[in-house]
C-alpha cells in the first residue's frame, strides 16, 4: 500500500550557528563559546530546499540561530524565501537589529517576530551575559511594532526569575504584547542549571496553567473546534515539521538534534534534496507520538505536547510530557472541568 505523504507545515533554518551573546540556558550551545557550529548555508541551497518543500504544502518558514542578525545576507536570504508567499518567523535577540532593517522587515510576510525575554533590566542582562541587552531588545521591539511587523515575547521560567514571572507576564500583558512561556530544559547549555526543585516545580505548574488556560479558553469559545495544532501545546514534531540545523544536518526539532543523538539526524542538506529527505518517512509515524494520548483526559488539547520534554526527562520519546499534562491538568482543576468537559469542547 502507498504511504500518504504527510504535510510539511513548517521548515526551519537555524541560520547561524554563532550568537552575540552567552545566554546561561541556551539550547543551541553546549560550551560558553560564541559559536557551536559553521555557518554553510547558502542563500541559494535555502532557497532551493523552499522550493522542493512547496508541493509538500509549506505553509511557514522560520529562522532562528544563534542570532539570525549576524548573517550579513540575512536580507537576501528572507528576499528569497519572501517570493513564495508563505509566512515567515524570525526568532531572534534584536539587539543587533539597525533602523533600516526595521523598514524592510515591514515589508516581509512576517506572522511574527519573537523575541526572549528573561527577566526585568538587570536580570535578563545577566542571564544574556551582555550589559545592555535588555534595553536594546525592548527599544527594537517598539520601533518594530511602531512599523507594524507582528511580535511576541518569549519568557523562560527558571530559579531566576520565579519570583516575579507573574509581573513579568502582566508587564507584556498591559503593552498588548503576546507572549509564551517555556522553562528551562536540560539540553545545551540548560544542563549545566539545576532545575531539580520541588517548590519551583509546583510555581511554574502553577503559572503555566494559568497562561495556557488563557488560550485554551479563548480557542475553545470561538469556535468550539479542537485547539490543539493552533496553539503552542503541540508544534507538529514527528508529523509536520523539519529542523535544518547551519551545518546542513536536517533533524526533527531544535532540540531533538545531533546533540542529543545521532538517530535525531534525518538527512543532510549539503548531501540530499529537501524533497528527497522529507519522503524518505524518516520523521513520520506514530513511533514519535505520546503513547498515551489516546487515553489520556488532557489528550486532545496537549496532542502529546513536546516529545523534546519527554525525551529529556524520561529518556523515551513516547513518554507523557508532564509538564504540559500537569499545567493543563491544573487549569482544569481551576476551573472545575472533567475530561467529558473538555472532549465536548474540543470534538
Amino acid at each position: 500500500m502507498e504511504r500518504v505523504m504527510r504535510q510539511l507545515n513548517n521548515l526551519y533554518f537555524e541560520l547561524t550557528g554563532g550568537c552575540n551573546l552567552l545566554c546561561k540556558h541556551c539550547y543551541v550551545f553546549t560550551t560558553e563559546k560564541a559559536r557551536e557550529r559553521p555557518d554553510l548555508l547558502t542563500p541559494k541551497l535555502i532557497e532551493t530546499a523552499v522550493e522542493e518543500a512547496m508541493p509538500y504544502g509549506l505553509r511557514t518558514l522560520t529562522f532562528t540561530g544563534g542570532e539570525i542578525f549576524l548573517r550579513k545576507d540575512l536580507q537576501d536570504i528572507l528576499d528569497r524565501c519572501s517570493r513564495f508567499r508563505v509566512k515567515i518567523c524570525l526568532l531572534t535577540n534584536l539587539t543587533l537589529v539597525k533602523e533600516d532593517q526595521v523598514d524592510w522587515l515591514a515589508t516581509l510576510p512576517i506572522q511574527y517576530v519573537s523575541t526572549s525575554i528573561d527577566g526585568f533590566e538587570d536580570d535578563h542582562d545577566q542571564f544574556r551575559g551582555k550589559s545592555g541587552a535588555f534595553t536594546k531588545t525592548m527599544e527594537t521591539l517598539t520601533e518594530l511594532r511602531q512599523a507594524g511587523v507582528p511580535v511576541k515575547v518569549s519568557i523562560t521560567v527558571g530559579k531566576h526569575n520565579i519570583d516575579y514571572a507573574s509581573e513579568l507576564f502582566a508587564h507584556f500583558d498591559t503593552l498588548s504584547i503576546p507572549t509564551s512561556i517555556a522553562r528551562i530544559a536540560s539540553v545545551g547549555r540548560g544542563k549545566l542549571i539545576d532545575i531539580s526543585d520541588a517548590e519551583l516545580e509546583r510555581r511554574y505548574t502553577n503559572l503555566l496553567a494559568e497562561r495556557l488556560g488563557r488560550e485554551l479558553e479563548h480557542a475553545c469559545s470561538d469556535d468550539f473546534g479542537a485547539p490543539g495544532k493552533d496553539l503552542e501545546t503541540y508544534c507538529g514534531v514527528g508529523d509536520s515539521i523539519l529542523y535544518v540545523m547551519s551545518n546542513g544536518q536536517v533533524a526533527y526539532c531544535p532540540t531533538l538534534t545531533a546533540a542529543q543523538g545521532d538517530e535525531w539526524v534525518v538527512g543532510d542538506l549539503l548531501k540530499q534534496g529537501l524533497g528527497q529527505i522529507w519522503r524518505s518517512g524518516a520523521v513520520f509515524g506514530d513511533a514519535l507520538q505520546c503513547q498515551n494520548i489516546a487515553v489520556c483526559e488532557v489528550g486532545k488539547l496537549c496532542r502529546g505536547g513536546c516529545r523534546a520534554n519527554a525525551y529529556a526527562r524520561n529518556g523515551d520519546v513516547t513518554a507523557c510530557d508532564s509538564e504540559m499534562f500537569d499545567g493543563i491538568s491544573s487549569w482544569m482543576q481551576l476551573r472545575r472541568l472533567d475530561s467529558n468537559k473538555i472532549i465536548y469542547l474540543v470534538t
